[in-house]
């Protein structure tokens, strides 16, 4: 396993490095903000084990690239999962999801991508630190000093107590490919809020093997909106998905899935702001326990705009309303460069 963390690094190297060194050019050419958008939400969809098997729906600005010119996304985020619930399922694991998203303007208003992620499932190194955080804020620990530190095991069972899945062993897995198109429908005025509608697809490209694995086409539907008041942004967003498949790996799955999120940009600085967001997905499974219900997913974080063409961003992850359905804590990274 140390070998694929060492792929994982040298990846994210030679993305990150080629990009903060290369030449900088004019801002007005390749603009980060305008009169009603400014860096935008933090580039994270949910980390819900099951929304991560599936097409995700994520915080997103209704802005657009300008008619030729591109930009790369890479983002790495490392989530603790601990949800349990007694003879009926325990999720305890670490997931390292690393993200690679290649944008191109069509027109002024157009914008298409693909996107390639990347996931590894660890037992991972945050149990103590959960557990401490939880002692800080004086969370109740939720049955997990009660087993092994640092683990992979994923048990579900059904009703009857037959074993959907079990999963013991690390794995690194690259998932299902994602395109995707926006369309920006007004960057809107002093009153009226800027507006984008996107369309994404998931194709079954990944690794089929897995029993947990989604093998069927996705697509997903959402409208973006964004008004800026003097130092602060507020963005905010409806998104639809409709899935390929009705069962994995044994658990029966909803066809049509909702989301929503809201976010709250503030400028502290000329290149740096502080972000809140919070995103909810309806329950992907029909009769799942808490996979049946809406997850909710609390980021607080920063973006900072290292030149004219690179924007660095970095977010802390929480669950703060039901615990098991959704990561315990969560660390994101990411960099947007612009060409």
């Amino acid at each position: 396993m140390i070998k694929s963390y060492i792929c994982l690094v040298i990846f994210l190297l030679l993305i990150i490095f080629p990009a903060l060194y290369a030449e900088d050019v004019d801002n007005n050419q390749y603009p980060f903000c305008s009169d009603n958008v400014g860096y935008g939400p933090l580039n994270l969809s949910s980390q819900s084990p099951l929304q991560l098997l599936r097409i995700p729906i994520r915080p997103d600005s209704p802005s657009t690239l300008l008619r030729g010119r591109k930009e790369i996304l890479t983002t790495i985020t490392w989530s603790n999962l601990w949800m349990i619930k007694e003879n009926r399922f325990i999720v305890d694991a670490e997931i390292i999801r690393l993200l690679t998203e290649f944008n191109y303007g069509l027109t002024d208003r157009w914008q298409i991508g693909v996107e390639i992620p990347v996931t590894c499932v660890t037992g991972g190194i945050m149990d103590g630190l959960a557990e401490n955080t939880h002692n800080i804020l004086n969370i109740g620990q939720h049955k997990r000093t009660d087993y092994p530190r640092n683990r992979v095991k994923i048990e579900l069972l059904n009703k009857t107590d037959n074993t959907y899945f079990t999963e013991t062993n690390k794995t690194l897995t690259i998932d299902d490919i994602i395109c995707c198109a926006k369309y920006k429908l007004t960057c809107g005025n002093i009153m009226a809020p800027a507006c984008a509608v996107s369309l994404s697809v998931k194709l079954p490209t990944g690794n089929t093997r897995l029993p947990l694995s989604g093998h069927g086409v996705d697509a997903g539907l959402s409208f973006s909106v964004s008004k800026q008041w003097s130092g602060f942004n507020l963005y905010g967003g409806l998104g639809y998905s409709y899935y390929g498949e009705e069962t994995m790996g044994g658990i029966e799955l909803r066809r049509g899935q909702n989301s929503f999120w809201v976010a709250g940009e503030y400028r502290i600085a000329r290149k740096a702001s502080l972000i809140t967001q919070y995103l909810a997905n309806t329950g992907g499974a029909k009769y799942f326990y808490d996979f049946s219900d809406t997850s909710h997913e609390i980021t607080f974080g920063m973006k900072y705009q290292v030149s004219s063409r690179h924007l660095l961003e970095f977010g802390v992850l929480e669950n703060l309303i039901n615990f098991d359905n959704s990561p315990d804590i969560g660390f994101h990274f990411g960099l947007l460069s612009r060409f």
